[in-house]
């Protein structure tokens, strides 16, 4: 049959592919560099779990309008933060950018709906939405 040395040899060698076809687990430190924007959202994003986020949307509260955020269903995507940073123009109500801070918690797939709207104003729609739909695998 084969020599003892080639059956040794062998076997190294398939560890050694197994080994380096593995990717090493991630931590929560391990965030995405580019911001989600409305225009990501028009195809299903997958993120692998534990991994940190950010979505970026136009905003301007000096009008009143502000985004609220659900998820469907909740549990596989967290919320870090929220921050607003103003135009870099520095003029009055000019606006700028809200950004969340998520999280891939478990795997899974769910809905990150944003809508923005004034939140005291009931029965009215929000004047805009935008979805994400978010695969953790």
């Amino acid at each position: 049959m084969y020599p003892a040395h080639m059956i040794k040899f062998c076997s190294v060698l398939a560890c050694l592919f197994l080994f380096c076809c593995t990717s090493p687990q991630t931590t929560e430190d391990d965030t995405i560099t580019r911001p989600f924007t409305p225009g990501d959202a028009q195809q299903a994003i997958t993120i692998a779990p534990n991994r940190v986020f950010n979505i970026e949307l136009q905003s301007n509260p000096t009008t009143g309008y502000e985004w609220s955020l659900t998820m469907n269903p909740e549990g596989i995507i967290s919320r870090k933060s929220k921050n607003y940073t103003s135009s870099a123009s520095g003029r009055v109500g000019v606006g700028g950018i809200m950004s969340w801070s998520l999280a891939s918690k478990k795997i899974g797939a769910t809905t990150l709906t944003f809508k923005y709207h004034r939140p005291w104003e009931k029965d009215v729609e929000p004047t805009r939405e935008v979805v994400f739909n978010i695969n953790v695998r």
